[in-house]
């Protein structure tokens, strides 16, 4: 998604929405594979590297950083095309390419891999002699974004973060995160996630645990978060176990036999929470403006707002582009896809903040927005100051704030919020709650 200026709305024009270059709208396609080889080095540690050779549409294509995901013995690579950036013309033909990717091998033991890479397999042997570099538990940093399908979630105390399925509500209680269908009952369709200090107790001892809760479950070996772990299965529940940084982490869910209500989606769940779930070390919740925030003002605009460190503003003609430190982010604002725009609305005065949501309703339905919901926007006070608006195709959210014959607009990127216009990134919701009004 990119910003398109339009006159009609904003100084910032038509709702801060920018020309697209030419390939901005273009969805990732995989690479084009032919073939691919293994190449393993015998070294301390033991390296490993995979040639892929394929296809691009044009030479104006490149290919990627790859990314490696490890299920059990299968080594998935995924190779995405790049299209150019700007606007070049390029001469239609295919070039052929060959790239020699480096497979990690972090964390995995000796034996037999299968090694793909977009769609093509080969074989990759590690001898029992092999050095093979331990798996690091993974920092703070590695923690996944959320999106629209995707919600994240982080326990700063519990020292874990993951992901949930748009449409769940996670809630800390005193036994623990559960997450669940709204309305539903903690039992049926959902998870919960206890954290509690380890003890010095191994996986051994979390073993005879879940066998003396399950005394008739299977108890298999599996992997949370790159780290070793156990399940125990039975007709209708399921129960993990995974100690990291002295913790004992214990998920479970309910219920998980084919057939029964709730089943498949406690299933999705499931498999989303394991394929995100991240490590690091338990902390107190920190400031996510952090120690060394500062206060941007926008006289011309009439508010002020924090600044964590790291984050910069970029002045256009006819908004601020709000840049975040984030590298996801920082791609996508070189396009002028900023994580937080603000800008002006032109002959769009209010005396009150119903008169606000009338009128910026009508200024919306004029771009084709419709269906829109609103609630109030509280400034660190909790009192309020504007308007948000939710269900807009372009943005998270438009806050609305009156100033004089006109209004103050701030967007938020769809990039930072998940499918219920809840902002993902702790930043930029930090941000956005610290707006105040000048002279007050």
């Amino acid at each position: 998604m990119v910003y398109r200026i339009n006159s009609l709305i904003f100084s910032l024009a038509a709702l801060l929405v920018f020309a697209p270059a030419a390939f901005a709208q273009m969805p990732e396609q995989e690479a084009p594979v032919s073939s691919i080889s293994i190449t393993v080095v015998e070294s301390t540690p033991a390296q490993a590297m995979v040639t892929v050779r394929g296809t691009l549409p044009n030479p104006c294509y490149s290919i990627a950083p790859p990314v490696q995901t490890v299920q059990g013995r299968t080594i998935t690579i995924s190779l995405k095309l790049q299209p150019p950036s700007g606007r070049r013309m390029c001469a239609q033909v295919i070039r052929p390419f060959e790239e020699t990717v480096a497979i990690d091998l972090v964390g995995l033991t000796p034996g037999t891999y299968t090694v793909v890479v977009n769609g093509v397999s080969a074989a990759l042997t590690l001898g029992q002699g092999a050095s093979i570099p331990e798996a690091p538990v993974s920092g703070v940093g590695d923690c996944p974004a959320g999106s629209r399908m995707y919600t994240a979630f982080r326990d700063w105390e519990g020292g874990f973060c993951l992901l949930y399925p748009a449409g769940y509500d996670a809630r800390q209680t005193v036994n623990g995160v559960i997450i669940s269908l709204p309305g539903a009952a903690e039992t049926r369709a959902g998870l919960t996630i206890a954290s509690e200090p380890a003890g010095g107790r191994t996986l051994d001892d979390a073993r005879a645990d879940l066998l003396a809760v399950h005394p008739d479950a299977a108890i298999t070996e599996y992997e949370i978060g790159r780290q070793a772990a156990l399940a125990a299965e039975t007709a209708n529940t399921r129960r993990a176990a995974v100690i990291v940084f002295d913790r004992l982490l214990t998920l479970t869910t309910q219920p998980v036999s084919a057939g029964s209500p709730g089943a498949a989606e406690v299933e999705t769940l499931w498999e989303t929470v394991i394929e995100s779930l991240t490590f690091f070390p338990p902390a107190p919740k920190p400031d996510p403006l952090g120690a060394n925030a500062t206060e941007r003002v926008f006289d011309d605009l009439g508010i002020a707002l924090m600044l964590p460190e790291g984050w910069r503003v970029l002045r256009q003609p006819n908004l601020y582009g709000l840049l975040s430190p984030n590298p996801s982010l920082a791609a996508r604002a070189a396009a002028q896809d900023f994580p937080i725009a603000l800008g002006s609305l032109e002959n769009l005065a209010a005396n009150d903040f119903e008169t606000l949501i009338t009128a910026g309703l009508a200024r919306f339905a004029r771009q084709g927005e419709t269906g829109l919901t609103t609630e109030p926007a509280l400034d660190a006070s909790g009192r309020q100051i504007g308007v948000r608006f939710l269900g807009l195709s372009n943005f998270c959210s438009a806050t609305l704030i009156p100033f004089g014959d006109r209004a103050t607009v701030i967007t938020v990127s769809p990039l930072l919020c998940d499918a219920g216009h809840t902002i993902t990134d702790e930043a930029a919701a930090a941000v956005l709650a610290s707006v105040r009004l000048l002279g007050e």
